[in-house]
């Protein structure tokens, strides 16, 4: 059964996503990260008011923009954002510091092809958090698996 309130929560987040109207050329998002950035650059993405846009066309936004102030907001796909990359943090044993280590297709925001600044390359965050779920020690007090470790159905896999 496809969640019907992620799925409305995943839109409202792509509004957001398209609030960062000002494009900043880049070859890559790896060379941008990389320090091919200025000051005001990194701003205007952090304040959601820029993306970064490709050659090829893509256009990719700051993941940490779609969580005003930090907040874990109400908003189920935000929520599911910052889980998985706590699982794929986990599993790759990054230190997991906030969402701001990676970057998502500002048109589909496809957690199954997100950019993570520590690994330095596109992952499969959903697919990290699965495989978390299935190979580290559970989560304390958790009862059942982690929701968030079950992909979305009609969600991220399909776009």
């Amino acid at each position: 059964m496809k969640d019907s309130v992620e799925e409305f929560d995943r839109t409202t987040a792509q509004r957001i996503a398209a609030l960062a109207a000002r494009g900043i050329p880049v070859d890559s998002v790896e060379e941008f990260v990389g320090g091919g950035g200025s000051l005001d650059d990194w701003r205007a993405l952090q304040s959601g008011e820029a993306h970064l846009q490709l050659p090829s066309g893509s256009q990719w936004v700051l993941a940490e923009h779609l969580t005003p102030l930090g907040i874990m907001p109400s908003n189920r796909f935000v929520q599911r954002l910052w889980w998985v990359t706590v699982e794929h943090a986990l599993l790759r044993e990054h230190e997991h510091d906030d969402l701001d280590d990676y970057w998502l297709n500002r048109a589909t925001l496809n957690l199954r092809r997100a950019f993570c600044c520590k690994c330095g390359r596109v992952v499969d965050l959903q697919g990290d958090a699965t495989e978390a779920e299935a190979t580290l020690a559970p989560w304390e007090n958790l009862e059942g698996p982690a929701w968030w470790c079950v992909p979305a159905e009609g969600g991220e896999e399909t776009r």
